[in-house]
């Protein structure tokens, strides 16, 4: 059985986790609603990912989620988007440098960014080996600041995708070959012809 003690000798982090969590609950029934403003802003997140094609309606429920906390990150990067896939890059690009007067060091912000210029490149207003280069730099920083190594692989996922995305398939067998023998934290796009 899992006890307290158990727990805490096991996996001190866990434990920790478990007690933040419990003391946030805790602060929330005795009034303080702004311990879990973040937990509000990230259920309005996810259910505003789950209808990003409906413009409108995402970003209604971004709204909501920015109005229990307007610092959360994760749901300013996502109205970012929002406007990249309706074309507008210089509004997406504004709600990406709001988040980086928040917190510079997110990972995320650099994918955001890269995003935003494989919308551009999809949509014909950036040559695809100009926004192959830019997005693999963007990448290669988010993975300098990511710890988490599930998402430095979903990084390199994301890379080997974008180079399918635009025909470039000997391109994204070699990155994958990269990947998979070397580090591929800063893969060299020079040899392209």
């Amino acid at each position: 059985m899992n006890t307290k003690e158990y727990i805490l000798e096991k996996d001190p982090d866990y434990y920790a986790f478990l007690e933040e969590l419990l003391q946030k609950q805790e602060d929330y029934l005795a009034g303080n609603e702004e311990v879990l403003a973040d937990n509000w802003s990230q259920t309005y997140l996810t259910l505003a990912e789950r209808v990003s094609n409906d413009h409108t309606l995402a970003a209604s429920l971004l709204d909501t989620a920015l109005t229990y906390s307007k610092n959360y990150v994760p749901a300013i990067l996502e109205y970012s988007q929002v406007h990249a896939r309706q074309g507008n890059y210089e509004e997406a690009r504004s709600f990406t440098q709001k988040a980086k007067d928040i917190d510079d060091t997110y990972a995320p912000i650099f994918v955001d960014e890269a995003n935003i210029i494989h919308h551009q490149a999809l949509n014909g207003d950036v040559d695809f080996d100009e926004a192959l280069e830019d997005q693999n730099d963007l990448l290669n920083q988010a993975k300098t600041l990511e710890d988490d190594l599930a998402e430095a692989a979903q990084l390199n996922r994301l890379m080997r995708e974008r180079f399918l995305d635009y025909g470039k398939i000997a391109m994204a067998l070699e990155y994958s070959r990269g990947i998979c023998c070397f580090s591929a934290y800063h893969f060299d796009l020079s040899y392209r012809s």
